[in-house]
């Protein structure tokens, strides 16, 4: 078995030379194709290509003799250059293929750069799915030593392991992206399709059975670090098994989203994916996945009635008195909140009141109903989960209710009205009946019923009318010019004085306001 580094290099070296066309090829190319070549232009770009990934494939071999003598920052410094040889590389065959699309739309003769790039190409994808077996092959004879690694060096073959199979995903890539560019010349690529059917099937599999097999150590390897945690064996072994985790979760999306791309089923893997990992990713809006989970859902539940069916007709009748009781725990949480209010020295709004007594009742009952799914066995994650994917869907549908949530909130912390206030708000006059988070009730002047949301309310001046104790009410008497002014000031002093319901502080204000064509105003404003 090859070293780990040798087979790095070698895997971005074996990369390079299917690439790379050897110059034996090239003349053997021009020998055999007599008809008539390209322009001499033309000729001289695509040779200037062929012969730039014929001197990066010199290049790599170089690098692949200095391997055996490399190590350390050396060995770093190489695997760094195979990597902007690659990319070189990448960037000159899709030149050159675009070069041939370019030439062939503009009706020159590409014959000989055609059968160049299609022999490099054909070249690239053997030995790409060669090399991707031989790598595969290699972590899976290396996985089998990790059985012998003491605790405190699995860390540092994970994370090296990590690489390795990112490294394998890019690969995988790397021939998704040959097979359009094989595609786009027009080339067969039915032996790539089924490779990577085949692999990228056989692949997606098996990282999930690692996958579950890896949590299910980490579980147990937390529960007996919490016992132990100064142990510094245990805690290698959960950083090093985090490290697997992570690495095989990363890899088995990269697989699902190859599969995708290639128009291959990868739904069942989906499913089980999010199922193991109970992350709500993007995919999980998908239809066809949404019904997955829901199928997979249906059919655990209908595994659980069969099994358990005898046991869950005795639950019901507890169920069933348990949310009665809750229901009934719920009405007195709800009136003794209400009372405690009251009783307060706090100043709280009528509203406030209401709507704290209706939550804690609706959160004891809720309780109850947590409970009584909790003593049914269900697995109360899966339905976390759907709520959580329900949440973001109906929160995106929902913004403007939302908003009335929010408003609804600072409306009760603010205290802006009271239930009886006569307000004026969002364009309406009116008294308010009541309020909850989303609307607020207000019965207008003329007895009609009014339910306007929180966010017009808020959004708008508030005016409320009978906020305050004391108010001043503003009056205009007009008289003629023939008639004592000091006479009527007097007899309106009389009658302002007279009401029941005019305050003597602050003194009511009677002046002469306004000399018009045909009368005199006087203002009236007394406080009542």
């Amino acid at each position: 078995m090859i070293s780990k580094s040798t087979l790095r290099i070698f895997g971005l070296a074996f990369f390079l030379s299917a690439l790379a066309f050897s110059a034996t090829a090239q003349d053997s190319s021009s020998e055999s194709s007599p008809e008539a070549a390209p322009a001499p232009t033309q000729i001289d770009e695509a040779e200037a290509l062929v012969d730039r990934i014929g001197e990066t494939n010199r290049e790599s071999v170089r690098l692949i003799d200095a391997v055996p003598s490399a190590t350390g920052e050396d060995l770093l410094i190489m695997r760094a250059q195979m990597s902007g040889l690659v990319r070189q590389q990448r960037n000159d065959l899709a030149d050159l293929i675009d070069l041939v699309l370019e030439r062939e739309k503009s009706g020159a003769d590409v014959t000989l750069i055609r059968q160049k790039a299609e022999q490099i190409l054909r070249r690239a994808s053997r030995r790409l799915r060669s090399y991707i077996q031989t790598f595969q092959n290699a972590l899976a004879e290396e996985a089998a030593s990790r059985s012998t690694l003491a605790p405190n060096e699995l860390q540092v073959f994970e994370t090296q392991r990590s690489e390795d199979t990112g490294r394998l995903d890019r690969f995988y890539v790397a021939l998704i992206e040959l097979s359009d560019q094989m595609t786009s010349l027009g080339l067969n690529i039915d032996d790539e399709n089924e490779f990577l059917e085949r692999r990228l099937t056989e692949r997606g599999q098996s990282l999930l059975g690692v996958l579950k097999l890896t949590d299910r150590q980490l579980t147990e390897y937390k529960q007996v670090f919490k016992q132990s945690p100064d142990n510094p064996d245990l805690q290698a072994q959960v950083f090093a098994a985090e490290e697997r985790s992570d690495a095989n979760k990363a890899s088995l999306l990269a697989t699902i989203h190859m599969l995708k791309t290639l128009g291959l089923d990868y739904v069942d893997l989906q499913v089980h994916t999010l199922e193991l990992t109970g992350e709500v990713t993007p995919d999980a809006l998908e239809v066809d996945v949404a019904l997955g989970l829901l199928d997979r859902a249906v059919l655990r539940t209908k595994t659980y009635l069969v099994d358990h069916g005898p046991k869950l007709l005795m639950r019901l009748f507890s169920m069933i008195g348990t949310l009665l009781v809750f229901w009934i725990l719920a009405g007195i949480a709800r009136r003794s909140t209400r009372r405690v209010l009251n009783r307060t020295k706090i100043s709280t709004s009528v509203l406030l009141k209401e709507m704290v007594g209706s939550m804690v009742g609706r959160v004891v009952f809720i309780i109850g109903i947590i409970i009584v799914l909790s003593r049914l066995g269900i697995n109360l994650g899966p339905i976390l989960a759907g709520f959580g994917i329900a949440g973001i869907v109906i929160g995106f549908a929902l913004q403007d209710t939302l908003s009335n949530f929010a408003a609804g909130a600072m409306i009760l912390v603010y205290r802006p009205y009271d239930v009886g206030d006569l307000v004026e708000a969002a364009g309406i006059s009116g008294k308010v009946r009541d309020m909850n988070l989303v609307s607020t009730r207000i019965l207008t002047l003329d007895h009609q019923t009014l339910i306007v949301p929180n966010s017009k309310i808020w959004g708008d001046v508030i005016r409320n009318v009978t906020f305050q104790p004391q108010r001043r009410v503003d009056m205009v008497f007009g008289i003629s010019y023939q008639d004592e002014i000091p006479k009527v000031e007097r007899i309106l002093g009389e009658i302002v004085g007279a009401h029941e319901k005019v305050l003597s502080q602050p003194e009511p204000m009677i002046k002469v306001h306004t000399l018009n064509d045909s009368s005199v105003d006087f203002i009236v404003r007394p406080w009542a």
